[in-house]
């Protein structure tokens, strides 16, 4: 974490009396002469950092960040920090039983706080013969970011078409309106195109019924089927939802962002092509989350990436970079990366 602790262990041969005279008798400036230099926290960072994880998603509490990502077969990991960078894993915040719905297929879980509690939600594949091969979303309550999260509505809510539902974001307006997107698949065996959609949430986290189609696969950069992990920002009377597009595999995989004055659309997508994409020394940036530094004023992307880049099925880490929201005629937000060489840290990170 952000400092190292200096252990420094002393043997003396002669009495401890006397070694405490002896040490008495030295002045003031002796002892800080002899003292080791304290350490502080180092003034950059590196992409990637060391948390094999994918889909990161980060929640902050007080002064203290909770991750969580798609990397357990059994469950959810979570992971804190203080800086964004110096990551302490925390075990489970949610483990399947015998009797949980969920049982494989952990997948992109987030978190928000509604009433006093916390919600953790996540994709994942029910156990029994019907549910193994359609994905749901799971909505799990805990009275801690870290759990244990208990599954209250599992699934959360059917597609109503059988189609399988993956990727939930819960969005938070200004009025307290919430607002939960969701990545809809074709039915086996069309896959298509994943599309996403928005739903309403009441104040018992009810879906509504109706869904809006906010985008699906169109522009050249996003090929032909992937629309997934939404993130949504709002700046001003401007809303940005933010996707990835092509397989997570490929080296291609990459960062949309579209615009709307409604929660709901309709949603323009930025024609200038993807805002987080791959360079010659990064594969797969995206699956992402935004996050304020420390201090709030910087804001950063967290993300993954391939763990080598020349094997996309290879394991994916997490990433994360600076943003800035660009407005005028044509709003949209700008990534200060990937980067690969090593960065400032966060402003406001402890020690620094």
């Amino acid at each position: 974490m952000p400092f190292a602790k200096h252990n420094e262990e002393q043997t003396c041969r002669a009495c401890p009396l006397t070694a405490l005279l002896l040490l008495s008798l030295l002045p003031t400036q002796q002892l800080l002469a002899d003292a080791p230099p304290l350490t502080s926290q180092p003034a950059t960072y590196q992409n990637p950092l060391d948390v094999r994880i994918a889909d990161p998603f980060i929640y902050r509490e007080g002064d203290t960040y909770h991750l969580y990502g798609t990397e357990a077969s059994d469950g959810l990991l979570v992971w804190t920090s203080r800086d964004l960078v110096n990551w302490t894993q925390r075990g489970y915040a949610f483990t399947r039983t015998s009797d949980t719905w969920s049982r494989r297929d952990f997948w992109a879980p987030e978190l928000f706080k509604h009433r006093e509690k916390y919600y953790l939600h996540f994709t994942a594949m029910g156990g029994k013969e019907r549910d193994r091969r359609k994905r749901r979303l799971v909505l799990a309550e805990g009275d801690s970011p870290l759990g244990p999260f208990r599954e209250i509505k599992a699934p959360w809510f059917d597609s109503g078409d059988g189609r399988p539902i993956i990727d939930g974001h819960v969005f938070r307006d200004e009025d307290g309106s919430l607002y939960l997107y969701t990545v809809r698949l074709d039915s086996p065996p069309a896959h298509k195109c994943f599309e996403i959609h928005v739903q309403k949430l009441d104040e018992q986290l009810n879906p509504s019924a109706d869904t809006t189609m906010c985008i699906s696969p169109t522009l050249d950069w996003e090929g032909e089927m992937v629309n997934e992990g939404p993130f949504v920002l709002r700046r001003d009377d401007t809303y940005f939802l933010t996707w990835s597009a092509n397989p997570y595999w490929e080296r291609n995989y990459s960062v949309g962002v579209a615009t709307a004055k409604s929660p709901m659309g309709p949603w323009t997508k930025s024609t200038k092509g993807p805002i987080l994409k791959p360079t010659d020394h990064v594969a797969g940036p995206g699956h992402h989350s935004f996050i304020a530094s420390p201090d709030g004023k910087e804001l950063f992307i967290a993300y993954h990436v391939h763990r080598d880049p020349k094997n996309g099925k290879g394991g994916r880490v997490l990433a994360i970079d600076r943003v800035r929201v660009v407005e005028g005629l044509e709003p949209t937000i700008q990534v200060e990366g990937p980067t690969h060489t090593p960065q400032p840290m966060p402003s406001g990170a402890p020690g620094k």
